[in-house]
């Protein structure tokens, strides 16, 4: 079964460009899932992770369980088939409050069958001084 790809784009001749690949089609979930803040999705607002109380955070590291936790109940929650391995923030540019999250999973209990992958997701924005 085809997915739509993620972001959304069109083919070059104006099709919805899709992936039939169960490696990219989890990528893009987990990156969705992630990447999107509870009540982004009108028909579905419990959809997401509250990310930003953690970006902000005076000192993110010692936050990563907390954080690993809530991605691993959305995961639970909304891509069961999914299994978590792994969640690293990564402080990229800690001025403008900017962190990459590294989302360590695979699709089986089984390293042979689908080896694990690292979906990026990088959230944040700017902080202003007044």
């Amino acid at each position: 079964m085809a997915n739509f790809s993620v972001p959304f784009a069109l083919t070059p001749n104006g099709t919805v460009q899709v992936t039939n690949d169960p490696n990219q089609i989890a990528n893009d979930r987990v990156e969705s899932l992630v990447g999107t803040y509870p009540g982004e999705r009108v028909m579905q607002p419990d959809y997401g992770v509250d990310i930003p109380p953690f970006v902000f955070a005076p000192n993110l590291q010692t936050q990563q369980s907390i954080l690993t936790n809530d991605i691993q109940k959305a995961m639970t929650e909304w891509e069961p088939y999914i299994i978590l391995d792994g969640v690293e923030p990564v402080i990229t540019q800690q001025d403008v409050g900017i962190v990459s999250i590294n989302v360590t999973f695979t699709l089986s209990n089984n390293p042979a069958l689908t080896p694990a992958q690292i979906a990026t997701v990088e959230i944040g924005g700017n902080v202003v001084n007044n």
